[in-house]
């Protein structure tokens, strides 16, 4: 379970791990370049400790990159015991943005993968893996914005049921809320987007294995599309051109339940297929990139962007020309209010002073508070603040060691407190309120 403090703070010595990194790893194997010899000696010298948590990871990503899926899982799941935070380095010397990422303890391609998304640009990425059952760190770096960056998958569930306990009335911006995660899985996309004007998108559904056959005739009898459910990177994705294709798919893919839609010609006049990844910030399109290939699996390393320069030209046409050609042919996309529990809007934290703000209870369990304590420029000893609620009564007491100007504190009551407001003082007097949802 979560401590009940979180305080953000500069990065320390012995706080995160560094590594390689997905990214940098795969782009070495589609250069062609001989990861065997990297594997032995990381195998080599695998630790399973604080030092050595970085090469670990790092292994198991080379792992899953040369097809050992299992064992690179295996290693993983082990490190993150000892090491769940870690560090991917700007590509500047002074950053221009700190982003603290929340990811999931999943195979490679299950996560968001901001590496690639922020390769040689000016932006610092910290990856916190949240890891149901095990304590939530007492500090994190300072970071400018966060994001869940996890999949709506079964197999993480439980984390980002925990993450969505949390992360209401975080102290920074905060991107992809849980709550929202849920609603992005394919079925449920195909659902919320299916009235939006002018957006085409086929017919998907979630079936279990042994009702395949009752169901794939909605579909029509083109071409289908197959991947099994808690898929990504493509693995098992396949194309079906008849039924009788499907007993020999079966027979390669042992997963239980599968996601199921028609198959989309969506060749060119030149007969290439082209990819365009369109990030959606609260509803306005930005461009991240545009692959172009002869096959409909297209993923831009296998697409061969970097070494093409005809492609990247044509990538780059379209980079330049976004903002007046495909972001004024589409309105802003917002998806539909979710309908799951409610939960009020994330309120930033209240500024110094006597303000109160208003907990909320999640399925019966309160929510985070936040609390900015301490004056800029002041530097002091040890403190101590006191947490009380509307009718004055302390409810909780945080011992400071040191507090040198303001300091951001999350503190999670424990189950069955009362929602309501609540403030924190500082040797009785009112430092600051916390606001959260």
């Amino acid at each position: 379970m979560p401590s009940s403090t979180t305080a953000l703070s500069p990065p320390q010595s012995g706080m995160c791990a560094e590594r390689l990194g997905v990214a940098r790893l795969t782009r070495m194997a589609f250069s062609g370049l001989d990861l065997i010899p990297l594997h032995d000696a990381l195998t080599q010298s695998l630790r399973f400790d604080g030092e050595g948590a970085g090469p670990a990871m790092d292994l198991a990503m080379l792992c899953q990159l040369l097809g050992d899926q299992p064992r690179g899982m295996a290693i993983q799941s082990r490190v993150l015991q000892v090491q769940r935070l870690y560090h991917s380095a700007s590509a500047a010397p002074n950053p221009r943005l700190r982003v603290l990422a929340f990811a999931a303890d999943m195979d490679i391609g299950g996560n968001t993968p901001l590496e690639f998304l922020l390769r040689d640009s000016a932006i610092e990425l910290y990856t916190l893996y949240v890891v149901p059952g095990l304590p939530w760190p007492a500090e994190l770096p300072e970071h400018d914005i966060a994001i869940a960056c996890m999949p709506d998958d079964d197999r993480c569930r439980t984390a980002l049921d925990e993450l969505e306990l949390i992360l209401p009335g975080w102290p920074r911006p905060l991107l992809n809320p849980p709550q929202a995660i849920a609603r992005l899985d394919r079925d449920r996309l195909y659902v919320a987007l299916l009235a939006t004007p002018g957006l085409k998108i086929p017919a998907t559904l979630r079936l279990p294995r042994d009702r395949l056959d009752e169901y794939l005739p909605a579909l029509g009898t083109g071409p289908l599309v197959i991947r099994p459910v808690g898929s990504h990177a493509g693995r098992h994705l396949a194309k079906l051109d008849h039924p009788g294709e499907i007993a020999t798919f079966l027979a390669a893919c042992p997963a239980a339940e599968f996601f199921v839609s028609p198959y989309v010609d969506y060749r060119g006049a030149d007969g290439l297929f082209r990819k365009y990844r369109i990030v959606l910030v609260d509803g306005c399109a930005f461009p991240s990139h545009m692959a172009i290939s002869e096959q409909w699996k297209i993923w831009y390393l296998n697409a061969n962007m970097p070494e093409n320069p005809a492609k990247r030209a044509e990538e780059r046409d379209f980079m330049d020309g976004f903002d007046d050609g495909f972001a004024v042919r589409i309105q802003p996309i917002h998806l539909p209010p979710p309908q799951l529990s409610a939960r009020p809007p994330v309120r930033q934290a209240v500024p110094a002073g006597s303000s109160q703000a208003t907990m909320h209870e999640v399925g019966g369990v309160p929510s985070s508070l936040v609390f900015a304590v301490g004056t800029a420029g002041e530097n002091l000893g040890p403190v101590t603040v006191t947490i009380k609620d509307i009718a004055g009564c302390t409810v909780a007491t945080l011992a400071l060691s040191a507090l040198n100007g303001t300091q951001t504190l999350i503190w999670r009551p424990t189950p069955g407190m009362a929602a309501g407001a609540y403030a924190a003082y500082w040797e009785g007097q009112s430092l600051a309120s916390g606001g959260s949802a």
